[in-house]
């Protein structure tokens, strides 16, 4: 009875605790144009887990708060965080998003992934990367230890 009178209490605390939230959907495409005017982004849907891609959507981005929109040019890949639709004929509004650039030419390395690697694989041509002596190899680069036996 006891630990009924608990589980129970436990369950209220989290029923009233909680914070209201939103129910958000992500949306990932390319960017086809732009209007300024009205604050809107038409983009090409690709296919992800929660859609097919392809299709053309026009995303409201008026409520975007702190976030600089005006940098976005046509090509720019876009994830876009939206407001669940209370309908299908509505424009989704955009709670948060990032952009990159895909198109040729530019360099978007958001993470700076795409900079160690490339510097990396250039220390390597001149030798500076070396085994450090995992299974079955060591440091010197010989066969054996210079124990010269088993141990």
């Amino acid at each position: 009875m006891r630990d009924t009178f608990l589980l129970l209490t436990y369950m209220l605390l989290l029923l009233f605790w909680g914070q209201p939230c939103e129910a958000q959907q992500p949306v990932l495409g390319t960017v086809t144009r732009i209007d300024s005017e009205h604050a809107r982004a038409y983009i090409e849907t690709r296919s992800t887990l929660f859609g097919n891609g392809g299709e053309e959507e026009v995303l409201d981005l008026s409520q975007l708060k702190g976030e600089s929109w005006d940098k976005l040019k046509p090509g720019d890949s876009i994830r876009a965080w939206t407001e669940a639709p209370t309908s299908p004929f509505a424009t989704p509004i955009v709670r948060s998003m990032q952009s990159w650039s895909q198109r040729a030419g530019d360099t978007a390395d958001l993470t700076g992934v795409r900079r160690r690697l490339s510097r990396e694989s250039a220390g390597s041509a001149g030798g500076s990367m070396r085994s450090v002596g995992g299974i079955g190899g060591s440091r010197s680069g010989g066969g054996r230890s210079s124990g010269g036996g088993r141990r």
